[in-house]
């Protein structure tokens, strides 16, 4: 998900607030998680679709009287598990082998992107 693509709708919904995206470079590792969490307290959190699982995994990093919203959180990807995702199976398989070959190459990101219901504009596919 573009970074300037969720700071502007964030953006649209709290215009008076100081909002930092977060987007862990690795979200399985706790230590980058305490550093990100812990160098940006906030009295609002919220995780969209991965993000909201990256904030459930590091709840406990969290202030407690921090407000926590988690939205769309997916719980799998492909459209035959019915727990939020729209993608076939067969589609996943086929974009993690692409990856897996050649993961320096961005345009298959794009092109699942650009494939995707997500409402962003294309000049910020690149930045996926």
């Amino acid at each position: 998900m573009p970074v300037d693509w969720f700071h502007e709708q964030v953006s649209k919904a709290f215009p008076d607030s100081n909002i930092r995206v977060i987007c862990p470079e690795n979200p399985s590792d706790t230590h980058e998680a305490e550093i990100l969490l812990g160098s940006l307290p906030a009295d609002l959190y919220i995780g969209y679709s991965l993000g909201s699982l990256w904030l459930l995994l590091n709840r406990k990093l969290l202030p407690q009287k921090a407000i926590k919203a988690l939205l769309a959180p997916i719980l799998a990807f492909s459209r035959e598990r019915q727990m939020g995702g729209k993608t076939s199976e067969t589609q996943l398989k086929f974009l993690i082998r692409v990856l897996e070959k050649n993961p320096e190459n961005r345009s298959p990101l794009v092109n699942f992107f650009s494939n995707c219901e997500v409402p962003f504009p294309d000049s910020l596919l690149n930045k996926v």
